[in-house]
């Protein structure tokens, strides 16, 4: 294994650093990782190629959820709020799993969510890997949000003809089969003030995971990535100030409980 790296303005760009699968007489190339230099984070932001996953990033504040535990610790790690039989638990799966488990009845939700912990201002990232199961009868959402739970039958994010959302201020992703394009779409929201819509190209398809992540600047400018890749970005799109929760929600759009399968989740930021 060795790193090669070298700087380009002010992009950092870790070229050579190779993870390698000893496999009958020699060595294979099994993925690489590359860096690039986050002025927010004064520091190097990592990525596997191959998954589109950040790895281990140097913030001063660091929060990683594997989901390997006993059970899901919801005394001090995270809120967990279910609509009628709604709820999440520790679930069997490659690492260990989250599953979010929704209610039989149209619209109950079950929510995920940290501590209100997380500001713009200190230049805040979220990233989660998860796959719905049935991606035709359930809305999602994922980001950051100003609150760690939402009234019964709504999570923070929806769409119909428009996007409603519960937040006053949010930034992230939503999937909502009842919209009339079926792609996973990003949004800010800013003292109640939401940011023009943009979709992306992904489609949820049953059980596929991706990777999303959202990154918040200390102006409040947002840039979005699915699988490693940006999907594009938004101004000045949620109040730096506001105290947000790394959040996740999934809302019945059908009479039949559904699932969402977190994989891991993964926040950071800078210290005051």
């Amino acid at each position: 294994m060795r790193e090669m790296m070298r700087r380009f303005g002010d992009r950092l760009v870790a070229a050579g650093l190779m993870a390698f699968v000893l496999a009958g007489a020699g060595f294979y190339v099994h993925a690489a990782v590359v860096g690039r230099y986050d002025g927010t984070l004064e520091g190097p932001v990592y990525e596997e190629t191959g998954t589109g996953e950040s790895l281990q990033v140097l913030a001063p504040v660091f929060f990683y959820a594997e989901f390997d535990g006993k059970a899901l610790d919801t005394t001090i790690d995270w809120n967990v709020d279910g609509v009628n039989s709604g709820a999440g638990a520790i679930a069997a799966g490659a690492g260990g799993l989250c599953r979010l488990t929704t209610g039989i009845a149209d619209d109950d939700d079950v929510e995920l969510s940290t501590p209100l912990i997380w500001y713009a201002n200190r230049g805040c990232s979220a990233e989660a890997r998860f796959a719905i199961n049935d991606a035709d009868g359930s809305a999602w959402t994922f980001g950051f949000a100003d609150a760690v739970q939402y009234s019964a039958d709504e999570i923070a994010v929806i769409y119909n003809t428009a996007p409603l959302s519960a937040a006053t201020d949010w930034a992230g992703f939503f999937w909502d089969p009842d919209a009339s394009i079926d792609v996973v779409r990003v949004l800010g929201v800013k003292a109640t003030v939401k940011s023009d819509v943009l979709a992306t190209s992904t489609v949820c398809a049953d059980g596929v995971m991706h990777v999303y992540r959202v990154d918040c600047s200390s102006a409040g400018d947002l840039e979005f990535f699915v699988d490693g890749s940006s999907v594009g970005g938004l101004s000045a799109a949620v109040t730096v100030t506001a105290p947000l929760a790394i959040y996740v929600g999934v809302i019945n759009r059908e009479g039949a409980a559904n699932t969402l399968d977190v994989d891991y989740v993964r926040g950071w930021e800078l210290r005051n």
